[in-house]
């Protein structure tokens, strides 16, 4: 049997095109698209003299709000879309216990005071705290509790804390008594269901 050996001295390679021109300038120019403006002052004030179109965005970089550019009966306004942050609020409150148990109140106004309409529930809130200790050096550890309730009082709505919380001290824990600062953070999430 013949062995057979294939050999070739040059090697063909074939590829595309080194350059590729596409044409597309041609047909009706479009309309722009939606575009996104930002500034310190209302929208109204900021974009005098800009070219604003419907659907535009505007973010207020002082308030964190967006509004967008849209026709209301008939007419072009910016209106509120929504805000980049949530409402919130933090604060220190001093806190008296007796026999484990404390309570803070505050308006729900203070916790949308971004929007006014929104209507707050305990379902739609985030409360985080922290009970500071009476001895920083030496701090007991403290276990608490809490439930939140709405609560109108004299026709303003309050978000009610409850607290129960124990300190353990001399190997058994006891219902937390006196005036503690308690470090609160509450968040507005939204209408979450």
């Amino acid at each position: 049997m013949a062995d057979i050996v294939l050999s070739t001295v040059d090697l063909d390679v074939f590829g595309g095109p080194t350059s590729l021109d596409v044409s597309v300038d041609f047909g009706a120019t479009g309309q722009r698209g939606s575009r996104i403006w930002s500034g310190t002052l209302p929208p109204e004030q900021q974009l005098i003299g800009q070219e604003v179109l419907l659907f535009d965005y505007y973010i207020n970089t002082n308030t964190a709000q967006v509004f967008q550019y849209v026709l209301e009966i008939g007419n072009p306004v910016w209106v509120p879309f929504f805000s980049l942050t949530l409402p919130q609020l933090s604060t220190i409150q001093p806190i008296t216990f007796t026999a484990g148990a404390g309570q803070f109140a505050i308006p729900t106004a203070l916790i949308n005071q971004y929007d006014p309409s929104i209507v707050v529930t305990v379902d739609d809130i985030v409360i985080r705290y922290n009970i500071e200790a009476d001895t920083p050096m030496a701090p007991l550890p403290i276990a608490s509790t809490f439930v939140p309730v709405i609560q109108t009082i004299s026709s303003v709505e309050y978000l009610i804390i409850n607290i129960s919380a124990v300190e353990f001290s001399g190997g058994s824990w006891s219902g937390l008594s006196g005036s503690h600062k308690v470090h609160f953070f509450i968040t507005y999430t939204g209408g979450g269901d």
